[in-house]
């Protein structure tokens, strides 16, 4: 049974950095990414904008059959106004 990891931002410096120590552990790379990258048979490119909603409703529907290990999320950014009052953030929902 093959060992997989979604990465959002794999692309980058840290994220390719970490898609690589998976990959030399065994793990099938997927990488959800603007940018793509050359990192073997093992590392798949996503082209995806992960502030889209709609971008992840399309990649959630395509890679539905596969079973993630690990999901770690490196890229994004915060949405409009969404970071002003961080006093208000409720981390727990």
């Amino acid at each position: 049974m093959s060992k997989n990891v979604l990465i959002t931002g794999a692309a980058g410096g840290i994220g390719s950095a970490i898609a690589l120590r998976f990959i030399e552990s065994g793990f099938d790379v997927y990488s959800l990414d603007l940018c793509s990258k050359e990192l073997g048979e093992k590392f798949h490119n996503i082209y995806c904008d992960v502030t889209s909603k709609d971008n992840l409703y399309k990649v959630k529907e395509e890679l539905k059959e596969i079973k993630f290990d690990h999901i770690i999320t490196l890229a994004g950014r915060a949405l409009e106004d969404e970071w002003k009052n961080f006093d208000a953030i409720n981390f727990d929902s």
